[in-house]
């Protein structure tokens, strides 16, 4: 049994917590974006349009995330991994 959470910690470690780390900075990346977005646009309807379309797409890429790190956090103290 410790082997197979040896092996569990060893894949979450190198593998699944860094895509989701990098996930987490594009959603990031993509919200800054919106942001700015709207803000240089505000003169421009369709630029605002855009950006919002941004923001929201972040916030749900972010909403998406912290689910995934939930998920896994609370299956991981399930099995006793971690």
């Amino acid at each position: 049994m410790a082997e197979m959470q040896a092996f569990i910690n060893k894949i979450l470690a190198g593998a699944v917590w860094p895509f989701v780390g990098f996930v987490f900075a594009l959603a990031i990346a993509i919200f800054l974006y919106g942001l700015m977005e709207f803000a240089l646009g505000a003169d421009n309807e369709e630029k605002r349009s855009k950006g919002k379309q941004h923001i929201v797409w972040g916030i749900i890429g972010l909403f998406i995330m912290f689910s995934v790190w939930g998920i896994i956090s609370i299956i991981m103290n399930f099995v006793g991994g971690f």
